[in-house]
Order: C-alpha cells, then sequence, then structure tokens
C-alpha cells in the first residue's frame, strides 16, 4: 500500500458536500484509503496512472468512499444512494448499500443505474460504498444529492420506477423526503403568519395610542411622548 496517495478530486467533492451539511459526522467517519480487510483490486487501494481506466491519472489515486448509514445523525444512506442512482452522474462507477448495488454500466442483465442484489460477504449495511471512474475525476461540479425536492419530484420518480419494474421501494424513500421537507416549509410558514398577526395587532395599537396623543399641528410630536408609546406594555405583549 502507498504510503502517499491521492483522493479521485470528484470525490472529494462529494464528501465536501455530504459533510456540509451534515456536522454531526466527523472527516475521519468517511471511509477513504483501503485498509487491512480491503484487497489490492479494491479502488480504496490506490492505483497507478498506468493501471488507471483512461492511464491519465495522478499515481497512487484513491476512488472509493466509504459514507456510515446513521439516520439518526441525518446520514440516510438509503436516501443518498437513491439520489445519486437518479441523478446518474457521469462520475459514478458503482454503489453499494444494504444488499444492492447498481452501475454506470449494465451487468448481470441490469441496464445501467439501476439496483440489482450484491452478494458479497460485506452486505453494506452500515455504510454505502461509492466509487468514481477514472474518466471524470477533474470534473468538481456539485453532484446532485441532498438538494430540496418537491412533492411532484417525488411522483415523477415513483412512477418511473413503476413503470421501470424496480418497486415502489426507492419511490418511497424520495417521496418520504418530499414530505418531509413539505411540512418543514408549512411549520415556517405557521411561524411567519402569526408574526404577521402579532404585528399587525401591534400597528393597531400603537395607531392607537399616537392618535390618542391628540398634537395640535402643526406642532411636532414630542419624542418623549412617541417613546413611551413604543415602551407601553400593550405594545410589546402584542409582539410576544
Amino acid at each position: 500500500m502507498a504510503s502517499s496517495w491521492v483522493l479521485d478530486r470528484s470525490l472529494g467533492v462529494l464528501i465536501d458536500q455530504y459533510l456540509s451539511v451534515r456536522p454531526q459526522i466527523k472527516r475521519s467517519e468517511v471511509g477513504t484509503i483501503a485498509d487491512d480487510n480491503h484487497s489490492s483490486e479494491s479502488k480504496h487501494s490506490p492505483e497507478d496512472t498506468e493501471d488507471s481506466q483512461d492511464g491519465n491519472d495522478p499515481d497512487n489515486q484513491v476512488d472509493a468512499a466509504d459514507f456510515p448509514h446513521d439516520p439518526s445523525r441525518g446520514s440516510d444512506m438509503a436516501v443518498f444512494t437513491e439520489e445519486l442512482r437518479v441523478s446518474k452522474d457521469k462520475r459514478l462507477w458503482l454503489v453499494i448499500f444494504n444488499g444492492r448495488q447498481f452501475s454506470s454500466y449494465a451487468k448481470d442483465g441490469y441496464a445501467p443505474y439501476t439496483w440489482r442484489p450484491y452478494s458479497g460477504s460485506n452486505q453494506h449495511t452500515k455504510h454505502a460504498h461509492v466509487e468514481v471512474n477514472d474518466y471524470y475525476n477533474d470534473v468538481t461540479t456539485p453532484w446532485k444529492v441532498d438538494m430540496p425536492m418537491t412533492t411532484q419530484d417525488a411522483v415523477v420518480f415513483w412512477t418511473h420506477d413503476l413503470k421501470n419494474g424496480e418497486g415502489v421501494d426507492q419511490a418511497y424513500v424520495v417521496l418520504n423526503r418530499a414530505a418531509l421537507q413539505a411540512s418543514e416549509a408549512n411549520t415556517k410558514v405557521d411561524e411567519l403568519t402569526e408574526l404577521v398577526l402579532a404585528l399587525t395587532d401591534a400597528v393597531e395599537i400603537l395607531t392607537e395610542k399616537v392618535n390618542a396623543l391628540s398634537i395640535p399641528a402643526p406642532a411636532p410630536v414630542d419624542p418623549a411622548a412617541l417613546k413611551a408609546v413604543l415602551l407601553d406594555p400593550e405594545v410589546i405583549a402584542a409582539l410576544d
């Protein structure tokens, strides 16, 4: 195993995106370089230029990462891997999670970006394995993961999966995510509505009290009188 290695640049972008929205997850929890449990054939093992797919990568490049599955800390790999699959990103090569896998190439009668069984001894139930290819290692545009999704998007993905005979489990994940985001949006609308109502009440009270000052025109408003109105307990209570 090489003592000095580099990470595929496109994979580095994916890891940075993943961590940016999951502050509970430490960078050290995302596995990259191979340990003693990985074979020399693993994409976690550094690869020389001459052995790369396009023969044009840096020596000792690592092309795979393992992302922890821990929904309690916002790291749900069922959602994350499904978003990767739906994105059909050209940088992907192979993704494995929870006894299933998909690749960007056809395999064993399965079309590209289609879930198929995974028969390896490690079923990857505690993490998702993501491999990228060597052809696009310098493409550092953002990945289409962890983005807001509308209910309409979920229905499109759901019907797509049904038509292609892939079942409803992936669609359920996407729809559940959309429903959660819709619920969060509704909560924010409710909070804003309450604030607007409180401000409306406060303005009405302020208007009434300012009018009650009976200031003779064209005399200027007494600042002290206005300050007393603004600090009136009834006005403050309306804003609480």
